[in-house]
């Protein structure tokens, strides 16, 4: 999993503030009402195929190995899906998103200390901004600067798209306390996608979204 470098916090929240303001601003245009529609609880489950392969495929000794188990990925996934309960959800505004905004999704000149490209767009959709800052926070690697770099990134980002867009600043402002939630949210369905990627696919497992998910980072 590739992690942000310290030097990229900054500018990378500004381009991902510059991003969301731009699309705030063509919220009105043509064909934007048809961008993938929203992710909702709906996304975040454990289908019978999946939840079979996990206890009987050529994998499922290395899935016992991690700590890994179905009955705490059900728990997992319910508590997830507790976000769309709040009314607060429900009324947020909504702009195109990125969808899977993080280092391996850009183009970075370090000489300049610059995004210069936003990469894969294939994740982007009709939804709430805070969507992408929680993809973006879950990539630092350090347990001890993780929180520090998290709100950096959160502030850079912050105070630059309120030079943009005060009105969609302060609508982002308005949903940050349920950020941890969105952000469980995220990583329970980014560790689903991961582990039937895994079994169908490559038969490579992402040790680390797991790891995070046995030792708590993501519950």
């Amino acid at each position: 999993m590739s992690m942000w470098e310290p030097e990229q916090v900054k500018p990378a929240a500004e381009a991902l503030a510059i991003l969301h303001a731009a699309a705030f601003d063509m919220v009105g245009l043509k064909g934007f009402k048809d961008a993938r529609p929203p992710f909702t609880a709906s996304a975040i489950q454990l289908p019978d195929g999946l939840r079979r392969q996990i206890i009987d495929s050529p994998l499922a000794g290395k899935f016992i190995a991690l700590g890994l188990t179905v009955e705490a990925l059900d728990e997992a996934i319910i508590s997830a899906r507790t976000i769309w309960e709040e009314p607060t959800i429900e009324t947020a505004v909504r702009i195109p998103i990125h969808g899977d905004y993080g280092p391996i999704n850009i183009l970075w000149a370090p000489e300049d200390r610059v995004v210069t490209t936003v990469l894969d767009w294939d994740e982007s959709r009709w939804d709430l901004p805070v969507f992408d800052l929680a993809s973006a926070v879950q990539f630092f690697a350090d347990p001890t600067d993780g929180s520090r770099f998290s709100e950096r990134f959160m502030n850079s980002y912050l105070n630059r798209l309120d030079e943009y867009s005060h009105i969609l600043a302060n609508e982002v402002d308005r949903i940050l306390p349920m950020m941890d939630r969105i952000r469980q949210a995220v990583s329970v369905r980014e560790l689903l996608f991961d582990l039937e990627h895994s079994i169908q696919v490559d038969g490579e497992i992402e040790t680390d979204l797991i790891k995070m998910f046995v030792d708590g980072a993501i519950s």
